[in-house]
C-alpha cells in the first residue's frame, strides 16, 4: 500500500490554497495506484484529487484567456518560458505557432514541474490555400498524440519544401515576376487595392538574397517559420506612408503563390479542405483564423462576403468547429458583430485572442475581453468521443481506466472526476 505521505503534503497545499501543487502530488499517487490496482489507495486519493482539480480549474478560467499565441519556435518574440512563466502566470492560454509544435512538450513539462496555474491548449497554426487563396487554421489536440506529431511534422517538412523552391525561383528567375501563377495572384489581390507595392518590396528582397548567400539563408529561415516582421524592419522594407498591413499582402502573396505554384510536388496536401479533414480525423478541433477585415485597411486577396460563403460550406460539412470573432487588428471595428452573427448562424464556437506574439498587441490593436464561455465549449468538443466511448462501459475497472482517458483530455471534467471518485469507491466495497 502506498505511504500516505504525498496525500497528507497534498491535503497542505490545498488548505493552503496550492490547487497545482496538490494536482501533481496526488496525480502522481493515483497513477502509481492505477498501475498497481491498489484499490485502498485510489478511495484515499480521490476526494482531494477531484477537489483539488476542480480548485486548480477554477483558478485558471478566472485568470487571463488567450486562445492565440506564439513563441520564438515562429514568429513570436517570447520563448515558451517567457510566455507561460512571465507574461501569462495565470489563465487558459492556446500555444499553436505558425506550421511547428517545438514549443508544446516544454510547455507540458513547464505546467507540471512549475505548478502553473494555466490550462494550456497545445494545437498549431496551420496555413492552407482554397482556389489560390491563402488561409490560416488552428488545430487544437485533444492530447500530444504520435498521430497528431507525425501529422505536423510531415505538414512542416511539406511548408519547407515550399519555402527552399520559392525562394531558389525569386533569386533565379529574371521572368519570375511574369509567371502565369504569379501574374493570377497578382490579380487576385487587386481587390485589397494595387499589387505595385508588393511586387516593389519583393524586388528588394530579391536584389538582397542574389548579392549575400547570408541575407539568403537569413529570408529562406524567416519565410519557413513565418518570421517575416524582422526583414521589414531590419531591410528597410516599410517605408512611410504604407498602409498599415503592406507587410501581411508581401508575405501572404509568397504563401498563395507557393501553395499553387508547386503542387506538382506536393500535390493536394495544403488544400483547406482536405488538410482540416486530416487534423479533425485524429480528433483535433478546428477553428477558422482571423477571418478578413476591412474597415480601415483591406487585408488579403478575398472580399468577406465570399470568404462567409467559404465558412459557410465548412460550416455545413463539419470541416471547421470555430470560427476566430476577437483579435487585435479588429478588435474596436464593427467586425467582430459580423463575424459573431456569423458564429450563431452557423452553430460554430466563437474564438477570442490576442495572435500573441510581442504581448503588446492590445496595447496596439485594442482590447481582447475575456471570454470564459470559450474554454468550456473547446474542452466539450475535444473530450466527447471519449465521454462517449466511457459512457458505455459496464465493468467497472474497464470504465474507470476510460473516464481517466477522459481527464486526459480535460483534466477536471466534471462527469469523469464524479465517475472516477464513483468507482474507487466501489472497487473498496467490493
Amino acid at each position: 500500500m502506498l505511504t500516505r505521505s504525498r496525500i497528507e503534503r497534498a491535503a497542505d497545499a490545498l488548505q493552503q490554497g496550492k490547487s497545482a501543487v496538490a494536482d501533481r502530488l496526488l496525480s502522481e499517487a493515483e497513477s502509481e495506484a492505477f498501475e498497481a490496482r491498489d484499490i485502498a489507495s485510489l478511495k484515499s486519493i480521490w476526494p482531494f484529487l477531484a477537489e483539488a482539480r476542480s480548485l486548480r480549474r477554477r483558478k485558471a478560467s478566472a485568470g487571463r484567456i488567450d486562445l492565440h499565441t506564439h513563441t520564438t519556435a515562429s514568429d513570436g518574440e517570447m520563448t515558451v518560458d517567457e510566455l507561460l512563466c512571465d507574461h501569462f502566470t495565470c489563465g487558459q492560454v492556446l500555444i499553436n505557432d505558425h506550421n511547428i509544435i517545438d514549443s508544446l512538450q516544454e510547455a507540458r513539462r513547464l505546467v507540471l514541474e512549475r505548478d502553473l496555474l494555466l490550462d494550456v491548449f497545445l494545437g498549431i497554426e496551420v496555413i492552407c490555400t482554397r482556389e489560390r487563396r491563402a488561409f490560416e487554421f488552428q488545430a487544437i489536440t485533444p492530447t500530444f498524440s504520435p498521430e497528431f506529431e507525425s501529422l505536423c511534422h510531415e505538414h512542416r517538412e511539406n511548408w519547407n519544401r515550399l519555402s527552399v523552391r520559392f525562394v531558389e525561383d525569386l533569386a533565379q528567375r529574371s521572368d519570375f515576376f511574369e509567371d502565369p501563377p504569379w501574374l493570377q495572384i497578382a490579380d487576385d489581390f487587386s481587390v485589397g487595392g494595387s499589387f505595385d507595392p508588393v511586387v516593389e518590396r519583393f524586388q528588394a528582397i530579391r536584389e538582397r538574397i542574389c548579392n549575400s548567400s547570408s541575407d539568403y539563408q537569413h529570408y529562406l529561415k524567416g519565410n519557413q517559420t513565418f518570421d517575416m516582421g524582422n526583414f521589414w524592419h531590419e531591410w528597410g522594407l516599410g517605408r512611410e506612408g504604407d498602409p498599415p498591413m503592406l507587410c501581411h499582402r508581401v508575405f501572404a502573396s509568397m504563401r498563395c503563390y507557393a501553395m499553387n505554384a508547386y503542387r506538382d510536388e506536393v500535390g493536394n496536401w495544403f488544400d483547406y479542405d482536405a488538410l482540416a479533414t486530416r487534423f479533425r480525423q485524429i480528433g483535433c478541433f478546428v477553428s477558422h483564423n482571423h477571418p478578413n477585415y476591412w474597415d480601415e485597411d483591406f487585408v488579403g486577396e478575398l472580399r468577406h462576403e465570399l470568404q462567409t460563403e467559404w465558412i459557410t460550406d465548412w460550416a455545413a460539412r463539419g470541416v471547421i468547429d470555430a470560427l476566430e470573432v476577437w483579435s487585435p487588428p479588429f478588435a474596436s471595428q464593427r467586425v467582430p458583430d459580423y463575424w459573431e452573427k456569423v458564429c450563431r448562424e452557423l452553430n460554430l464556437v466563437p474564438m477570442s485572442g490576442t495572435d500573441c506574439h510581442s504581448g503588446r498587441e492590445q496595447d496596439l490593436g485594442g482590447a481582447v475581453e475575456n471570454r470564459p464561455e470559450i474554454p468550456p465549449l473547446i474542452y466539450a468538443k475535444l473530450t466527447a468521443p471519449a465521454i462517449a466511448q466511457a459512457s458505455e462501459i459496464t465493468d467497472p475497472w474497464e470504465a474507470y481506466s476510460a473516464w481517466r482517458n477522459v481527464l486526459e483530455i480535460d483534466y477536471a471534467q466534471t462527469d469523469a472526476l464524479h465517475h472516477c471518485s464513483s468507482l474507487a469507491y466501489s472497487f473498496a466495497a467490493s
